[in-house]
């Protein structure tokens, strides 16, 4: 390996390179790996270099990766929530009450909803500090340094806290949950009347075929094939009717602001803005 440092006015700039002097075994695999050398020219100690080219990039910061089931467990050991008999069920339930979905485990709308409601209303149940304390303390009845009556009525306590807390707000969470509920369950969110046949409905209904969501008629099997196309990330709710048109008007929330979509893609309002964009 060889290293140099490059001072340009003051500012001093590392270069590395590579060069294998006696590949070894290394013959033998020539064709299954890559070679990690790189090439960098010979240099002397005092040497004037010649600026040849300059290259400006923007580069930002990766964001982080999402969690894999190990990459999780190792998060969950380190916050000491679960114990290993219990940490593998826990990620479980998460995937099979669609929470998380995929082997990147994102979560799903649904989850990031529900973790909202909760937080909204019962901050606790969802603290990572509260389950932390009560690992601790369960371990430390195992080992026998608390007793098991302390843990238990403190157990109780934090809950009957939060439930009553739920209990109050009952009719804001349980709005809150449904509405949750409704919006992933797509195949029964209804967003209003048919424009086209006048007597069916406009739903959202997900492709047995594809997996994808879209919007379609109650009336699909009496002939009425009026349909449009949705995002397929975002939950959805109505907003109304579009006035140019009278198809179904939704919002649409994939971060924390949410964007108005009508959902025909034929809409007057649309074309509108498709002049405009290319007389500008």
């Amino acid at each position: 390996m060889t290293t140099a440092e490059i001072d340009v006015k003051g500012h001093v700039f590392n270069v590395e390179g590579r060069r294998t002097v006696e590949p070894g075994w290394l013959i033998f695999y020539d064709s299954y790996g890559r070679s990690s050398d790189s090439g960098m020219p010979p240099f002397k100690d005092g040497e004037t270099l010649r600026v040849i080219e300059i290259k400006s990039e923007e580069k930002f910061e990766a964001p982080p990766g999402r969690y894999n089931q190990s990459s999780l467990l190792d998060k969950m050991e380190r916050e000491g929530i679960g114990t290993k008999a219990t940490r593998a069920e826990i990620i479980s339930t998460l995937a099979a009450r669609e929470y998380v979905s995929g082997q990147e485990l994102v979560p799903t709308d649904l989850g990031i909803s529900v973790i909202e409601v909760l937080k909204l209303h019962a901050p606790s149940i969802v603290s990572t500090e509260t389950t932390r304390t009560l690992e601790s303390g369960l371990e430390s009845v195992e080992t026998g340094a608390q007793d098991q009556k302390r843990l238990l009525r403190d157990a109780i306590g934090v809950a009957s806290d939060q439930l009553a807390s739920i209990e109050s707000d009952d009719d804001a969470v349980g709005l809150g949950l449904n509405t949750v509920v409704a919006e992933s369950k797509p195949g029964g969110y209804e967003l209003g009347p048919c424009p086209v046949c006048k007597t069916g409905r406009l739903h959202v209904v997900k492709s047995r075929k594809s997996g994808k969501r879209f919007v379609g008629c109650t009336n699909y099997s009496a002939g009425c094939r009026a349909s449009a196309p949705l995002p397929q990330r975002g939950t959805l709710r109505v907003g109304g009717t579009c006035k140019h048109c009278s198809w179904p008007v939704v919002y649409i929330r994939k971060g924390r602001f949410p964007w108005r979509l009508c959902v025909n893609p034929s809409c007057p309002s649309k074309g509108e803005k498709r002049r405009e964009v290319r007389a500008v």
